[in-house]
């Protein structure tokens, strides 16, 4: 029936119907959405928020899903961020969101302008305050080399550093990480220059022995990109069309910092040492020359 109803309607109505397409979401009021399910990251709105914009800038859109989907957006689960499995198999079959897919050709087909301004790639440090002096000391990606860090198990960002020459523990539990830093079982933690604040305000006065490291940045090209089965040409087509209309327009860039200025406020970046890593496992469309579509660290 969704494959139906995706060939008939325009993209935002398609959007609403994948986002909303587990039967707690279709059926249950949004005060039940709410009281059931925690409230979307911030990376889940803005994406919400880009497929909503993406339906609006495309002429015949049906404006009465496109408010049903504006509104209740803050309810919905539309994509796993994760390129291995997908979490939510009802939304899988028409389209996830990832760094780069292993899925086969004929299962899917990606959307060639990524989402998220390549924000993922730029990685603060987490250190011991006891080793704060010795990474004040790095200038270079082979004095790095020197210094152990930890990830995730089955990050993607694991075989990035690896490829780079960075001795790497990683770990399958993520609440494990910081207590192995806190240990000395690895000497940094890599993590997303929004998650770093965010970890250490959740870990609270039990972190009082870890600090962001404030003179470095580690950088490596990082896209998330659209996948959408091939059983939805339309909607390929059309967040296509939708997507190269925004970045032109500039309304790309304007809902980017809607949703990522906040979260960047207090974060001091453009004074840092970046240390470049190569990430030879992005596909070769990967538009790495278009300006519009990473995230200037000069703003901030």
């Amino acid at each position: 029936m969704l494959s139906a109803l995706h060939a008939a309607l325009p993209l935002a109505a398609a959007a609403y119907l994948l986002l909303a397409a587990s039967s707690a979401a279709v059926s249950a009021p949004a005060t039940e959405m709410q009281e059931s399910r925690p409230p979307p990251k911030p990376a889940q709105r803005s994406t919400i928020h880009l497929l909503y914009c993406c339906g609006e800038s495309r002429a015949g859109y049906h404006r009465s899903h496109t408010r049903r989907l504006h509104m209740e957006a803050n309810d919905c689960w539309p994509f796993s961020a994760s390129a291995g499995t997908y979490d939510r198999p009802r939304h899988a079959d028409k389209y996830r969101f990832s760094a780069w897919s292993n899925l086969p050709d004929n299962v899917a087909t990606t959307v060639r302008t990524h989402v998220r301004k390549g924000i993922h790639g730029y990685r603060l440090l987490l250190i011991r305050c006891a080793d704060a002096e010795a990474f004040a000391k790095i200038q270079t990606l082979k004095d790095l080399r020197a210094f152990k860090a930890g990830q995730g198990l089955g990050w993607l960002d694991v075989p990035i550093y690896q490829d780079a020459g960075l001795p790497i523990m990683a770990n399958a539990l993520f609440r494990q990480l910081i207590p192995m830093l806190q240990a000395s079982r690895f000497d940094y933690l890599p993590l997303g220059i929004v998650e770093a604040q965010t970890i250490l305000g959740w870990c609270g006065g039990s972190c009082s022995d870890i600090i962001i490291e404030p003179t470095l940045l580690i950088h490596y090209p990082f896209p998330i990109f659209m996948h959408v089965s091939n059983s939805a040409p339309r909607l390929l087509d059309r967040l296509e069309a939708g997507m190269s209309l925004l970045v032109a327009t500039g309304k790309f860039e304007e809902l980017w910092r809607k949703h990522h200025d906040p979260l960047l406020a207090g974060v001091t970046l453009s004074n840092r040492m970046i240390i470049k890593l190569p990430n030879k496992n992005i596909p070769a469309y990967t538009k790495l020359d278009n300006a519009a579509l990473w995230v200037d660290l000069s703003n901030y």
